[in-house]
């Protein structure tokens, strides 16, 4: 189904996509990521630069609530970061802003500040390379 305006799809990011690398993959995020990715909303700037916003400590039944719709937004494709060697949700990768008949989105990614996760940097790299193909 196609929008009057052009060939862009109506459906924008209902479809779900799974992107594999050689060491990491992009796969749709869900509730069970949440405990992975609460470090993330822990982290003044990544909280600054990704619009999150909320007094003290993050809500987790919040967060679980936002993670666990994020299928149901076809503006927008909320992305898990996985680490392959591990299994690990590393961060989240985002395409949101999404509108229609114009081909831009607003793309963002986050990785998690966590004890054990020492490739943050590459990561984001190869995460921004699968996020553009």
């Amino acid at each position: 189904m196609a929008d009057h305006d052009g060939d862009v799809p109506a459906a924008g990011f209902r479809f779900k996509p799974t992107l594999d690398g050689e060491l990491m993959a992009l796969r749709p995020v869900t509730v069970n990521d949440t405990n992975a990715l609460l470090p993330t909303f822990q982290d003044a700037e990544t909280t600054r630069l990704t619009g999150y916003h909320a007094e003290g400590e993050p809500d987790e039944a919040r967060l679980r609530a936002w993670y666990g719709t994020r299928a149901d937004h076809d503006d927008r494709l909320d992305l898990a970061v996985v680490e392959k060697a591990t299994g690990d949700v590393v961060g989240e990768a985002v395409l949101n802003e999404w509108g229609g008949c114009r081909p831009d989105v607003d793309p963002r990614t986050g990785l998690v500040r966590a004890p054990g996760v020492t490739r943050a940097g590459w990561l984001g790299v190869v995460s921004q390379r699968l996020e553009d193909s």
